[in-house]
């Protein structure tokens, strides 16, 4: 019964991996049924060309022992079409399996794509990068792929197996009862190994954290002198990604170590069986023969089950990593949504709120809030860093929920709803700009006509430098290839353009010259919309233009009076 454990096995685990049990990946929604069904069937088909050469091997000896010359020939040109027969079924069997690779890759890039994945702040950009590049080609190549082999190898032992149970029934079951003991041994080290990959992956993140600091932030490093420190500390970073490879990658080869052993040892002995049943004249060299060669198969692909088996378990942090990724709501993949998701109302009113971490509420960064906002006015709000600004500016956009108390817009008519953060519009201290066209920049990929976007670019200041340069002209990666105030009149032209009526500027002008956060500054306060700016650097004759001026100072929002 030991040596059907296997065979078990491997069909557990294709259920495992397709269906999703132990919630570790649900693959059926990123592969295509019918090319799964085929890539099954042709590995089935491959399995057993292992098989038919162990036969033909055998029948070669029993071809000499016939001493027929006249079926030679046609016996032999019959193998060898057979094995081309099974080279064309192995070059099928590949390119349906790197067609299941190609839709595996297409729709987990698109589920991420709509997924929470995309929800990172820019220190996460590059763990984020890491495991697009890294750990999704680990769950291809050591997942996916090996669910097919184990498939094809499990064809290969049973029909192997049946081949040299008709030669010799005992000696194949002593093969047997050893072979058996090979595709256990991985467990021993199952647990170190998927620790050492996950291992891997964080420092492989951490490091990718550090170049692309590097890399956006290298005249800053030539200019202060420091790439001799920045060296150093890449070196540490280097290291360490570096090592936790290495040690992976023993570890993976400590595993290997033991199947191999253990896989060789399990062969040989059962061979000094089988000769002593020879010389004992228990046993015919043919028969010997064709169990030996039969029993070298089934050990070799045993230790592949084994092997592909210790691959699945270096892969099963990423594959977790991935099912905890939750899809977006579905609703924002509408086409057809308006590009005013707020509509009209009077105010939006915050209402004894209080925000706590779930992790430390004892320790609330915000405490009893109350905040009116009308329809059209100018708000500013000001506060040392870490006085909870930018935290107070998500509940208010509705992209976190508050502890306790109330936020909510109202309408004339006496409703009151929910704010959600696809009825704002928002502008950063760090721009949002994509490495496209400055039509799509505005747009976003949707229609619009080109008086709107001509109406939002003249609104925007950005009129003269759509004319020179064009709407089709392409903006660099982050915006490289604009000045700050061009990035800044690109996210308020979108603002226009999508006729958002609540704009949220989070230090949108610190990084700006005096004379452009000027200009900007006077965009925000002459726009036909509401805005709420939290700035700290904003001159005092300037605060003063705004409807009202909050400061917030240890979790407490005051108003502030001329």
């Amino acid at each position: 019964m030991a040596a059907w454990s296997p065979l078990v096995h491997s069909l557990y685990q294709l259920t495992n991996l397709y269906q999703g049990r132990n919630g570790v990946l649900i693959l059926k929604q990123y592969l295509n049924g019918r090319w799964v069904a085929l890539s099954i069937f042709l590995a089935l088909l491959a399995g057993f060309s292992i098989p038919f050469n162990t036969w033909s091997y055998s029948e070669f000896f029993a071809l000499m022992g016939r001493r027929q010359p006249n079926r030679v020939w046609p016996e032999i040109f019959a193998i060898a079409g057979i094995v081309i027969l099974f080279a064309l079924i192995e070059y099928a069997y590949q390119r349906a399996l790197n067609r299941n690779v190609a839709i595996f890759n297409q729709k987990v890039r698109e589920h991420l794509l709509t997924a929470d994945f995309i929800q990172t702040n820019q220190a996460g950009v590059a763990d984020r990068l890491s495991y697009l590049t890294n750990d999704l080609t680990m769950v291809e190549n050591n997942y996916l792929r090996q669910i097919f082999n184990i498939i094809r190898s499990v064809v290969t032992v049973v029909v192997t197996l049946a081949f040299a149970l008709r030669s010799n029934f005992g000696l194949t079951l002593i093969f047997i009862a050893f072979a058996s003991i090979t595709p256990f041994t991985p467990k021993l080290l199952a647990k170190k190994t998927a620790h050492r990959a996950q291992q891997w992956s964080a420092r492989v993140g951490r490091y990718m954290t550090f170049m692309a600091d590097v890399l956006k932030n290298a005249d800053t490093v030539l200019h202060y002198s420091a790439l001799g420190f920045f060296l150093a500390k890449g070196r540490s970073i280097i290291g360490q990604s570096v090592t936790a490879q290495r040690r992976r990658d023993n570890t993976v080869a400590a595993s290997n170590l033991v199947a191999t052993v253990v896989a060789y040892v399990c062969m040989y002995l059962p061979i000094g069986f089988g000769v002593m049943m020879v010389v004992r004249g228990q046993l015919t060299i043919a028969a010997f023969v064709a169990v030996q060669y039969a029993s070298n198969w089934i050990v070799n692909t045993f230790l592949g089950i084994a092997q592909s088996r210790n691959q699945m378990n270096a892969t099963r942090p990423m594959l977790a990593k991935l099912a905890a990724f939750k899809a977006l709501p579905v609703n924002l993949l509408r086409l057809d949504q308006p590009t005013d998701r707020l509509g009209q109302f009077t105010a939006l009113n915050l209402a004894a709120v209080t925000f706590a971490y779930a992790d430390d509420a004892a320790q609330p960064i915000l405490q009893t809030i109350n905040l009116r906002v009308h329809q059209g006015e100018k708000v500013l709000l000001t506060g040392p860093s870490g006085a909870g600004k930018s935290t107070l500016i998500s509940l208010l956009t509705g992209m976190r929920q508050p502890t306790s108390g109330t936020v909510q817009f109202q309408t004339a008519a006496g409703k009151a709803f929910a704010p959600d953060p696809t009825m704002f519009a928002t502008v950063l201290q760090e721009s949002n700009i994509f490495n496209d066209t400055l039509r799509f920049n505005l747009t976003l990929g949707r229609h619009f006509s080109s008086a709107a976007i001509q109406a939002a670019l003249q609104k925007a200041g950005l009129a003269a430098y759509a004319a020179d340069h064009g709407l089709d002209n392409l903006i660099a990666e982050s915006g490289n290839n604009l000045s700050g105030g061009e990035r800044k009149r690109i996210e308020l032209a979108r603002a226009f353009l999508y006729n958002r009526r609540f704009l949220v500027v989070d230090e949108g002008t610190a990084s700006l010259d005096p004379a452009t956060a000027a200009a900007i500054q006077q965009i925000l306060l002459t726009a036909p919309m509401t805005v709420v700016e939290i700035d700290h650097h904003i001159a005092p004759d300037l605060s003063r233009r705004f409807d009202a001026h909050y400061a917030l100072n240890a979790g407490q929002l005051t108003r502030v009076t001329a």
